[in-house]
């Protein structure tokens, strides 16, 4: 259900998004296309985010990258700070979070 939120509220604001359901297919991803924005589950099947953002930041090209960690937990920050996440949005995600999370973003970005 989230995972359809964020890429409708992407679709509002002018974004499109490849999908995909587990880490591995995340790490798939980014071996096919770069990206400059990733919304990472924390909670993902297979690989969690934490271990999936380890695995893309140990590429040299995906540096750049900016994750944004997707949780329910209430305090994980020392946690995704040290698998190289660059924000978190918390769940249940609310527009104007999202909204300063990509502002957060183009501002590192431009």
């Amino acid at each position: 259900m989230h995972r359809e939120l964020i890429v409708r509220m992407l679709d509002l604001v002018g974004y499109s998004a490849d999908v995909v359901t587990n880490g591995t297919e995340a790490l798939q991803a980014v071996e096919k296309k770069e990206y400059e924005l990733i919304f990472m589950d924390l909670a993902m099947p297979l690989l969690d985010g934490f271990e999936t953002t380890r695995t893309i930041r140990s590429h040299n090209a995906m540096q750049d990258t900016y994750i944004i960690a997707v949780t329910a937990l209430s305090s994980p920050k020392e946690k995704c700070r040290s698998a190289g996440i660059d924000d978190i949005l918390q769940k249940p995600i609310l527009l104007d979070d999202f909204r300063a999370a990509l502002a957060r973003f183009h501002s590192t970005h431009n």
